[in-house]
């Protein structure tokens, strides 16, 4: 999450209703996600409206 090449931190906390101390926790100690979370994170990442295929 965060930096260049990882999902934008607004959309990792919107997606997951995360608070800013669970965001925070989840940044430092990494965040497990489904195969499908993962895909819709990075597609966040570069600015892609489209939902990820199943």
């Amino acid at each position: 999450m965060g930096g260049p090449n990882g999902a934008p931190l607004k959309a990792v906390r919107a997606f997951y209703a995360l608070t800013l101390d669970e965001l925070r926790t989840a940044r430092t100690t990494g965040l497990r996600a489904t195969p499908f979370e993962a895909a819709f994170l990075r597609a966040a990442a570069v600015g892609t409206d489209e939902p990820p295929a199943p």
